[in-house]
């Protein structure tokens, strides 16, 4: 049947897209997530020199 043929070439190509589309997501939220950790980081080391230039 040609036409099964046509549709399940169709749904692979989608199937492949999808799991593509599945992994850059979750590369960019990892991506994400590190930067909020390093500006975190970067707002906690300020809060400390602020915190210790208040003390001296």
């Amino acid at each position: 049947n040609q036409n099964g043929t046509v549709s399940d070439i169709g749904s692979d190509v989608l199937d492949a897209a999808q799991e593509t589309f599945q992994e850059d997501v979750e590369t960019v939220k990892n991506q994400i997530e590190s930067v909020i950790e390093a500006v975190h980081a970067s707002i906690q080391a300020g809060l400390q020199s602020v915190n210790t230039g208040v003390r001296l």
